[in-house]
């Protein structure tokens, strides 16, 4: 068999042609869309490393801020039971002082009720007293309880201050008509009437009419009345006085 060169160099060069149009048509855009596919699972692979690397960063992140949360919360947490331990001893301390203010009140409530019903046994006593002094006296007046009066009055007045006995003798000379008046509980001896007259002239310096006059109100004693100026010495008086002395207790 012959080597027929034609042939074989036709064979050649339809393989070369062949190699070239395989290259053209298949190789390079076979290789191009593997570049391509390539570059896009670099972009991909790219985008992935990325997204892992903000992935972490935001892992980091929100790590921090839970951290930053939890510090966050124990210190408001610790602030807040700060203020809750400050307002409840402020409270306790006004509820303190509210009690003790009340118990203070309450204790002055006591005070004043036990000093109220204190006095108003002490006016009840005062007051029996009053009446049990004013029943005594009223069976023990007479002319000689009277007469004993009078005779104290009399020393009571031969005592009096030289002060005292000028004012008196003031008043009598403002007194209408130098008058004077002696009431007595029973009816007064012409002696005893006498004596009574030159007492109340020693005193007063000068001479006074002196009407007497009788008034069983008196109980026993007398009352002595020149103008503005009156003196009792009588049992009603004193008894006056008394109750008067017991209601202002």
């Amino acid at each position: 068999m012959e080597l027929n060169w034609t042939t074989f160099f036709l064979e050649i060069l339809n393989f070369l042609v062949l190699v070239w149009l395989l290259k053209r048509l298949l190789y390079l855009p076979v290789k191009e869309m593997i570049e391509k596919r390539r570059l896009s699972l670099e972009e991909q692979l790219q985008k992935t490393r990325d997204m892992k690397k903000e992935a972490e960063q935001l892992t980091a992140q929100y790590t921090h801020r839970l951290a930053d949360w939890e510090k966050e919360r124990q210190e408001a947490r610790t602030q807040l039971e700060r203020e809750i331990a400050v307002e409840r001893e402020h409270l306790l301390s006004k509820l303190e002082d509210e009690l003790s203010a009340r118990k203070k009140k309450n204790e002055i409530l006591d005070e004043r009720k036990k000093r109220e019903q204190q006095e108003q046994c002490e006016f009840r006593g005062v007051e029996m007293g009053a009446r049990f002094a004013a029943n005594l006296l009223a069976r023990v007046a007479s002319e000689d309880l009277e007469s004993r009066l009078i005779e104290l009055l009399m020393a009571e007045i031969r005592d009096l201050p030289d002060e005292q006995r000028n004012v008196l003798a003031t008043i009598s000379d403002d007194s209408q008509n130098h008058t004077a008046e002696i009431a007595s509980a029973y009816l007064l001896s012409e002696q005893r009437r006498h004596d009574l007259q030159i007492y109340v002239n020693d005193l007063l310096d000068k001479p006074l009419a002196i009407t007497f006059i009788q008034d069983p109100k008196l109980l026993a004693g007398v009352r002595i009345k020149v103008g503005p100026w009156i003196i009792d010495a009588n049992l009603a008086e004193e008894l006056r006085a008394f109750s008067a002395a017991a209601q202002k207790h």
